[in-house]
């Protein structure tokens, strides 16, 4: 079906408009990976699994896990493999502890972006990924080393594989691969950090099926080749520290999952509302983009006319794979921050989504927000640089706090400045200086663009014209344990069956 009406924009040059999008690509490439090394590493977690790195490729033992000469069985290898494979390939250093990260988050804001473009266009992709950019939880698990983000970027191809293979146009060889590709994804994640890999995505399913009673899209998963495709992956490595060590699969699977689930033996307890204040803060640009989210899910987003009657709904997908990971956690006995980043991709790609059919209310709601959290932000952040405490000294915070007021400074120019445009040239060009690589989404030539995708179902009314008209502690290279001065000496509880080797 095509747009009813043509973008102001659609005599815009294609060159330009890649070119465009190139060079704020390339900007945004230079800052993700350009400040890995702008900092210190911090206690704990950063000290920690960069020193446990350090000691694998130092004794060339890359199944038995240690730190400080302790067995370490916590978490499996696989962030620590990419870690020392980093060391092994460019030395140890503070930027190369964090690369695995990094990789994680720009791979799974990738994978997100191609899933957005499959089944809701290029313009909802290209805004897909800027929302991932510019969310604080994303951002900033991206350049803090620990295993959080690291699984979530597994995490996040696992949801974009798993859209991808449904979609109604895929070709049974490509869904085959797709899934595959799918059951792989968990396996890594299941080498991350445990049974999480496996247990978050078949909690989502099931969810979804039930709400959905699409009981048919069990037997487009690959159940027999992908389960099979999981163990290759997985196994080995278990089989093999298991051999080598008898106690790892009583403390990793009774100590480190179930009891740390179920209790609160880890002192990480939390309320129910733990996370509450840190999706809002995590999600914090775009917390007006949150009517149109639930707007999307509700309308089907994606879903064509016609189809059967239980077509596969990505936006419902999205929302239940955010919402089921979000319970999840908030009903377990420990409760770590890090813990809920893999629901970011799937609110990215729905805000994608809400962006870019956003009327001219949504984009002033938009703008009002960012305001509002501008200001707030840069009240707060001489607060910031108050704090201090024993693993973060208040050196720290200082630091933090001016990189923080920075930001929410250029959150402020920038509504103001878009606030000003509204004003003066409509809604469709204030969406620009909101965030500048959004200009360029939004610009896109686009006069057979769709508000979803091609074929799909739009708004209907004089809302689906305003959607038609809207689309328009640092480390030197040392000898032995450089990292172990950033962290307390390892305590009992934390591993099973501590002993020197």
């Amino acid at each position: 079906m095509g747009s009813s009406s043509t973008s102001r924009y659609a005599g815009l040059s294609v060159g330009v408009s890649v070119g465009v999008i190139a060079l704020i690509s390339i900007g945004i490439l230079l800052v993700w990976f350009g400040t890995l090394d702008m900092r210190h590493l911090l206690r704990s977690d950063e000290g920690r699994y960069a020193e446990i790195a350090r000691e694998m490729f130092a004794t060339g033992d890359w199944v038995t896990i240690r730190y400080q000469a302790l067995k370490y069985f916590e978490k499996p290898p696989f962030h620590l493999w990419a870690t020392a494979l980093s060391y092994t390939l460019f030395g140890i250093g503070d930027w190369q502890a964090r690369l695995c990260v990094a990789l994680s988050g720009a791979i799974g804001l990738l994978v997100s972006m191609l899933a957005a473009h499959r089944w809701f266009g290029l313009r909802a992709a290209l805004l897909t990924g800027l929302v991932m950019v510019a969310a604080p939880m994303w951002n900033v698990a991206a350049h803090f080393n620990s295993l959080d983000m690291t699984l979530s970027g597994a995490m996040a191809c696992v949801l974009a594989f798993m859209l991808l293979a449904q979609h109604p146009d895929t070709t049974p060889a490509a869904r085959r691969n797709w899934m595959l590709a799918c059951w792989a994804a968990m396996g890594v994640a299941i080498l991350t950090k445990g049974l999480v890999g496996i247990a978050l995505p078949g909690l989502v399913l099931v969810v979804y099926t039930l709400v959905t009673r699409d009981f048919g899209l069990w037997r487009r998963l690959h159940l027999v080749s992908g389960t099979v495709l999981m163990l290759l992956v997985t196994v080995p490595w278990f089989w093999l520290v298991s051999e080598r060590n008898p106690e790892f699969l009583n403390f990793f699977f009774i100590h480190e999952h179930w009891q740390r689930y179920t209790s609160t033996m880890h002192s990480r307890k939390g309320p129910l509302w733990y996370f509450v204040p840190l999706l809002v803060g995590g999600f914090l640009p775009w917390l007006g983009a949150f009517p149109g989210m639930w707007q999307a899910v509700r309308e089907r987003a994606g879903v064509e006319r016609g189809t059967a009657p239980r077509p596969f709904q990505p936006a419902l997908l999205s929302a239940i794979w955010a919402i089921a990971i979000f319970v999840f956690f908030s009903l377990s006995g420990s409760k770590l921050p890090g813990y809920i980043v893999p629901i970011f991709p799937a609110l990215g790609i729905l805000a994608g989504v809400a962006l870019d059919t956003a009327t001219e209310r949504s984009w002033l709601r938009q703008v009002n927000v960012m305001l509002v959290l501008g200001i707030l932000g840069l009240l707060a952040s001489p607060y910031l640089a108050t704090l201090d405490k024993p693993s973060t000294p208040n050196a720290v915070y200082q630091e933090f706090a001016l990189w923080i007021g920075l930001a929410f400074a250029c959150m402020l120019a920038g509504a103001l400045l878009a606030s000003a445009w509204c004003a003066h040239g409509g809604y469709f060009q204030a969406s620009s200086p909101m965030l500048s690589p959004c200009s360029c989404a939004r610009h896109w030539p686009c006069a057979d663009t769709k508000p979803w995708a091609p074929g799909i179902r739009r708004r209907s009314g004089a809302r689906d014209q305003r959607g038609a008209d809207a689309r328009h502690a640092g480390l030197q290279r040392a000898p032995a344990g450089p990292y172990a001065a950033l962290l307390p000496a390892p305590d009992d509880h934390s591993r099973g069956a501590p002993r020197r080797t």
